[in-house]
């Protein structure tokens, strides 16, 4: 959509100067410029006024949790991201990360997270976005079980005290029966290679 890239790539005075209408495409040009200039609470207001008009559009809500979750209400970012993602299917990688993002950062269950980690790393196995999104460090949200999104060593921790760590808490989630399980196995032989930390 143009109105879109000229909000992100025009500066803020020439997207006001093209895009002065009420129609979609305007308001959703100005809400992306009001947004890229900090003025927050006007970028919301036009993206409401999109909402009202479009409820169920993935990519207008998708912009709404964006701008919450940047500026720091991630519990308020979950609902838009949710309904982003039901509205636009299973292939949007990028929709999957920022609900897991908005979902470890809202204060609330940060493992609602994994299940549309996973669901990307299906999707983009070598997405680094997913990866970055999924940190082994952040053991309060994975408590192991994001060992599965990793699809190589090159995912793990850089040195072999956390990786191994990182591991372990994967193998108390994950069980001989499972499909990961031989992939845990295959990082385990990778780590003992690594460095020590």
């Amino acid at each position: 959509m143009v109105a879109k890239l000229d909000g992100f790539l025009d500066n803020r005075n020439q997207v006001f100067r093209k895009w002065q209408g009420d129609t979609i495409p305007d308001i959703y040009a100005r809400a992306i410029a009001y947004y890229r200039s900090s003025d927050i609470p006007q970028s919301l207001e036009l993206i409401d006024q999109l909402l009202a008009r479009e409820p169920d559009d993935p990519w207008f809500n998708e912009l709404k949790g964006q701008i919450l979750f940047e500026t720091g209400d991630c519990r308020a970012a979950v609902a838009p991201y949710r309904k982003a993602n039901r509205e636009v299917g299973r292939f949007r990688v990028s929709l999957k990360v920022g609900l897991a993002r908005a979902l470890m950062e809202s204060g609330g269950d940060p493992g609602q997270a994994i299940d549309p980690l996973r669901e990307a790393s299906v999707i983009e196995p070598q997405n680094p976005s997913v990866c970055a999104s999924a940190s082994p460090t952040d053991a309060t949200a994975y408590d192991g079980e994001a060992a599965l999104p990793w699809p190589n060593i090159k995912m793990l921790p850089r040195n072999r005290d956390d990786a191994q760590l990182y591991l372990a808490q994967a193998k108390k989630r994950i069980s001989q029966g499972d499909p990961g399980w031989v992939h845990l196995l295959d990082l385990e032989r990778a780590v003992s290679d690594m460095e020590a930390g």
